[in-house]
C-alpha cells in the first residue's frame, strides 16, 4: 500500500473554472460581480456531521478491535453509544442546534445510520472490512466532522455529590483528520446539580462562536485554494500485481504513480 499527501489539488481534483466577462469599459459591472462572488464565497457554509471520539466509544465498551487482513481495523458501535449514553446523545443535539441556528447544513449521524441499515449498507464488505464511520462519510460526506469527547467524574475533594466535568470537541478535516478547529474545557463544577449534558451546553454558549469562526475561516480558504487530501493506493487482493512491480520499462507503479502526481497536482 502506498500512501501520498499532498497539498492543494488544481488539475485533477479541482479544476478551476474560469469566468471571462467582456464589457465595453464597464469596469463597475465588473466590480460589483466580483464583490458578489465575494460574498457568496464567504457565505457559504460547510456541511457537518458529529462524532462521539474513540476515546470515548472505548471508555463506555463501543469500541472493538478487529483483524482487518492482517491490519488492525476499528468495530465502532455508534447505535449502541447512542442507546447507552443519554448525555451523548443530548450533547450532540445541543451543538448541531448551534450550528443549524447559524445556517449551517447537517447530517446527523443516527439519522445516517438506520438508512444506512434500510439500505442494507453493511452487507456490502468485499475485500476490505468497512465499519459505520467509513461507510457514514461515503454516504453523507461532510465537509467537516465534529468529535466528542468528554468525562465525568465525582470530585473526590467534595463530601457532595459534586460532578467534575472535562470535555474536547475538536473538528477535524475529512480528507486529512487534521485539526481545524477545537474547544477544551477542564474540571467543570456542578455545584451538586444538573449533569454533563448541562454543563457542557452551558459552556459552549461563551466558546460555540469562535469555534464556528475558526471553521469558516478554514472552510473559506479550502474554497478559494482547493482542499489539501490525502492519497491512499492500494492494491486489491485478486489482483495479480504489487505496487513495486514494473509497468512501464523499468519504471514500476509506485514510481509511474508519483510521477503522474508531481506533473498533475500542487
Amino acid at each position: 500500500m502506498t500512501s501520498f499527501k499532498f497539498g492543494y489539488i488544481s488539475k485533477l481534483f479541482l479544476t478551476p473554472v474560469l469566468l471571462f466577462i467582456f464589457s465595453c469599459g464597464n469596469n463597475q459591472e465588473n466590480q460589483n460581480l466580483r464583490e458578489g462572488q465575494s460574498e457568496e464565497l464567504n457565505a457559504a457554509k460547510p456541511t457537518i456531521m458529529i462524532f462521539p471520539s474513540d476515546a470515548l466509544l472505548n471508555r463506555i465498551g463501543c469500541l472493538k478491535e478487529v483483524d482487518n487482513q492482517g491490519g488492525l481495523s476499528y468495530q465502532r458501535s455508534y447505535q449502541k453509544a447512542l442507546t447507552n449514553d443519554t448525555d451523548l446523545k443530548l450533547i450532540i443535539a445541543a451543538i448541531e442546534e448551534k450550528f443549524a441556528l447559524n445556517g449551517y447544513p447537517l447530517e446527523n449521524m443516527e439519522q445516517q445510520l438506520k438508512q444506512l441499515e434500510n439500505d442494507n449498507a453493511f452487507d456490502d464488505m468485499d475485500f476490505l472490512q468497512k465499519d459505520s464511520r467509513t461507510l457514514l462519510l461515503n454516504t453523507a460526506r461532510p465537509d467537516f466532522i465534529i468529535e466528542i469527547e468528554y468525562q465525568s467524574k465525582q470530585d473526590p475533594a467534595s463530601r457532595n455529590p459534586r460532578l467534575l466535568v472535562n470535555y474536547l470537541i475538536s473538528a477535524k478535516d475529512v480528507y486529512t483528520n487534521k485539526t481545524v478547529a477545537s474547544i477544551t474545557e477542564a474540571d467543570l463544577d456542578n455545584g451538586s446539580n444538573g449533569s454533563a449534558f448541562s454543563l457542557i451546553k452551558a459552556s459552549l454558549e461563551n466558546k460555540i462562536n469562535l469555534f464556528m469562526s475558526q471553521l469558516n475561516q478554514r472552510f473559506g480558504d479550502m474554497r478559494k485554494n482547493g482542499a489539501e487530501i490525502t492519497l491512499r493506493i492500494t492494491v486489491d487482493g485478486n489482483a495479480g500485481l504489487n505496487l513495486t512491480d514494473e509497468c512501464l520499462g523499468s519504471e514500476n507503479y509506485n514510481d509511474f504513480i508519483n510521477s503522474w502526481l508531481k506533473a498533475n497536482t500542487l
